[in-house]
């Protein structure tokens, strides 16, 4: 069972260098990243989301509806992890208690 819910993504212009996903980015290069990881690399003062201003209302909108998950990655979401131990826990000729 595969439960989870749209991803929102952003664009991201690095102030410095940095490694994201595995791939080293020099810094003025443009990533696309989901919209959680973003504001991680934003606090952490190495780069600017393009667009700020619309992408932090259509992040609340995604917030609303779909809840923070929709911020990162699917295999960061809680509601897939969850739904993927709750597959495992029902697994026929197992107990669950």
């Amino acid at each position: 069972m595969k439960l989870m819910v749209p991803t929102l993504m952003c664009r991201l212009m690095l102030s410095q260098g940095c490694e994201v996903e595995a791939r080293l980015f020099r810094p003025g290069e443009i990533v696309d990243l989901p919209y959680g990881n973003a504001l991680v690399l934003v606090a952490i003062g190495k780069g600017t989301i393009v667009d700020a201003d619309n992408k932090h209302v259509e992040a609340i909108e995604h917030l609303s509806i779909y809840g923070g998950d929709s911020w990162f990655r699917h295999g960061q979401q809680t509601v897939s992890r969850v739904a993927e131990y709750l597959a495992q826990a029902e697994q026929p000729g197992e107990k669950t208690h």
